[in-house]
């Protein structure tokens, strides 16, 4: 475990690096004049975790509105944006708040290294300098580098590779406890973005089952039982434990819904515009006509080997082609587009499951 763990730090630390060139790159570090807070990030998120610090300090009282709706006024801006405990490195005061959102938003995407690789190597059994390799794809896919600067969203990026890890693990020796507290700060970090790894992770949950059973014969099936049972109980007590911060979100929510303000469009997006975006240069615009794909030109050269290698079992390959194509089936059919965004035609920043697609890549 101290090699997987080495290596996963050396993941972690070369992710940095790659990150920190690529802000230097673009004048974000060095000489240059450019900050990283741009779109969303300067527009909203900080000013919130701004509020979210003052409170810490009791500059300001986080119970004022709480006799109002259960807590109306904060409630949501807090369940959506501020409860990362990265957050709390704001509290540092010589810090400036472009450079600590430079610092977390790097720290975050480390972590996208230090997980996968410790998927590949515990799940897929890689050897430690590719494993290594790919968590670097994986840190730097189109998604994570393209959206950067939507913060909250990256939690679910790091902490995808260490879902599907303890899936494995539940399906391979029944061990699921450990699934509770991570899905529990999945749905305390980020609810949206929760039900977007949950979704893929029931994916990757019923491809296990299936591909660890004998036959399809009426015992065999009886073995997916406990196991189901297993992965319901971790999702069904890890919302009882974000039950004080899920439930009165939802009340709000549910009673400040009011009728969309714009139809839901047919998708304009085809099946080139997402092959093409697998290739660096492909660039979104802001209705995002293509997916954030692009993991690394290695990825993209040994990606068919898999399915025409004889190395691997058929019924894997099947499996690994059926999630596929359901995934790019939701870029290009309006009903699972919505399925896949949890219900709703998202304002700009399309196909924000996209990252799933780069974990499973990277992973083949």
């Amino acid at each position: 475990m101290k090699r997987k763990l080495f290596y996963a730090f050396l993941a972690f630390l070369l992710s940095i690096i790659a990150f920190c060139l690529f802000l230097a790159f673009y004048g974000v570090l060095g000489n240059g004049n450019y900050t990283i807070l741009r779109g969303d990030l300067v527009a909203q998120y900080i000013d919130f975790i701004s509020m979210y610090i003052r409170v810490l300090k009791g500059e300001e009282d986080f119970w004022y509105s709480f006799s109002l709706y259960y807590g109306s006024g904060t409630i949501l801006t807090f369940a959506y944006y501020v409860f990362s405990p990265f957050n709390l490195l704001y509290l540092i005061d010589s810090v400036s708040i472009a450079t600590m959102t430079a610092i977390v938003i790097t720290l975050k995407i480390a972590l996208c290294g230090f997980t996968f690789a410790l998927f590949a190597q515990t799940v897929l059994k890689c050897k430690a300098r590719y494993a290594v390799f790919f968590s670097l794809c994986y840190a730097m896919n189109g998604f994570v580098i393209t959206l950067h600067f939507n913060l909250i969203w990256l939690e679910a990026a790091y902490m995808l590779p260490l879902i599907i890890l303890l899936l494995f693990r539940l399906a391979d020796n029944g061990k699921w406890l450990a699934l509770v507290p991570a899905w529990a700060f999945l749905f305390l970090t980020n609810f949206y973005m929760a039900y977007i790894v949950g979704i893929f992770s029931a994916f990757v949950f019923i491809g296990l089952l299936i591909l660890r059973l004998p036959s399809f014969s009426g015992s065999s099936l009886k073995q997916c039982i406990k196991p189901t049972i297993r992965f319901s109980l971790s999702v069904v007590l890890a919302t009882g434990i974000s039950a004080v911060l899920l439930i009165p979100t939802a009340v709000f929510l549910m009673s400040h819904m009011a009728a969309d303000n714009f139809g839901f469009d047919p998708l304009p997006t085809t099946i080139l515009e997402v092959a093409g975006s697998l290739f660096m240069g492909e660039m979104p615009d802001l209705d995002n006509r293509a997916p954030y794909m692009y993991c690394g030109l290695p990825v993209l050269l040994l990606f068919p080997f898999y399915f025409v290698s004889a190395k691997f079992r058929l019924k894997e390959r099947l499996i690994i082609a059926s999630v596929l194509v359901f995934y790019v089936l939701s870029m290009l059919i309006l009903p699972l587009f919505i399925f896949m965004h949890a219900f709703d035609y998202p304002n700009w920043y399309f196909f924000r499951f996209s990252f799933c697609i780069c974990f499973l890549l990277c992973a083949i």
